[in-house]
């Protein structure tokens, strides 16, 4: 092997080691970004969810959905005491016989019924 082809041998392995290289750098780069915006998108997450269980309105929903707690045995045995319910909020007029609602019974005080429409 001459000294031409041996001078030829180590630019092409110096070009490749230099791509692999900047190929790191940018993985690295890559890496140090995703970590920020995963980190950023938990830290928001969490201040969404504190505020909002923070907040005592009773109002408050998440995409039209709220949450409630059933105190009473009155809907024993599909739901017991303790259960946590998912409401969709809707229109009156969407509510049919066999559907079972979440309502405030009068407007006077916070409680709310959980019941089968019949």
């Amino acid at each position: 092997m001459s000294f031409t082809e041996m001078s030829d041998e180590v630019k092409e392995t110096a070009v490749e080691g230099d791509s692999h290289s900047g190929k790191a750098v940018g993985l690295a780069v890559l890496r140090v970004f995703r970590n920020i915006f995963i980190y950023l998108l938990a830290i928001c997450i969490i201040i969404a969810a504190l505020i909002f269980a923070a907040d005592r309105s009773n109002d408050k929903s998440i995409f039209g959905y709220r949450y409630y707690t059933v105190l009473t045995p009155s809907m024993e045995p599909e739901l017991s005491v303790g259960d946590l319910v998912i409401v969709r909020v809707c229109d009156a007029d969407e509510i049919e016989v066999d559907d079972v609602i979440t309502f405030n019974p009068s407007s006077d005080y916070d409680t709310y019924l959980t019941h089968r429409v019949t």
